[in-house]
């Protein structure tokens, strides 16, 4: 999450793809080097799908972030990536939008996994119906009720008050700690979604 990035430069990247696995195999072999020596040097970055970006919580670099790289590597998934490159970029900057651009990655994926399940019906008028139809028969309950509650409050509670109006009252200014969360929460959510389909 580090610094601005040239968005022509990164569309090009993501969708540039060696077509040969050997070719494909190499440089995922060399970018998963230059992590080790990133890592290894202390420098707090890791590069992912065209991007450097701050890395300092290992386990979350792991488990989170180098899996969600991966997934929108892949064709179809430009939107998401390029909204959550934002997001990381207006983290960097301290910027009160991030959480905004991570929100969006994530409505985005949803959208992207209710269409690949054939779950959308053309009538959906936001993430709620997106998410109703990855809970309903026609997805193949893709997730579980207790999932759809938790993204929904996630749009409630967070996406909504952050960029709607609020009219006389201003919105809480989110922490760089909870800006962070949101981003980790997104990445974690289109991960595992993207698995599902």
């Amino acid at each position: 999450m580090l610094g601005s990035y040239n968005k022509s430069i990164f569309a090009q990247s993501t969708e540039r793809k060696p077509q040969d696995p050997r070719a494909r195999q190499t440089v995922a072999q060399a970018i998963a080097e230059l992590n080790r020596r990133l890592h290894q040097s202390g420098t707090g970055l890791a590069y992912h799908n065209g991007m450097l970006q701050r890395a300092t919580d290992t386990l979350a670099e792991d488990r989170v972030a180098t899996p969600f790289w991966e997934v929108t590597a892949s064709r179809g998934w430009n939107t998401v990536d390029s909204d959550m490159k934002e997001a990381c970029d207006r983290a960097d900057r301290l910027e009160s939008e991030a959480g905004n651009y991570a929100m969006r990655a994530l409505e985005s994926a949803i959208k992207l996994v209710s269409d690949k399940a054939g779950a959308s019906t053309g009538n959906e008028r936001g993430a709620a119906n997106y998410i109703d139809n990855l809970l309903s028969e026609r997805s193949g309950r893709m997730i579980q009720r207790w999932e759809g509650d938790a993204l929904k409050a996630l749009f409630r509670d967070l996406r909504n008050p952050m960029s709607h109006g609020g009219g006389a009252v201003a919105p809480v200014p989110l922490t760089p700690a909870q800006t962070t969360w949101i981003i980790e929460s997104c990445m974690s959510w289109i991960k595992s979604l993207a698995s599902r389909v």
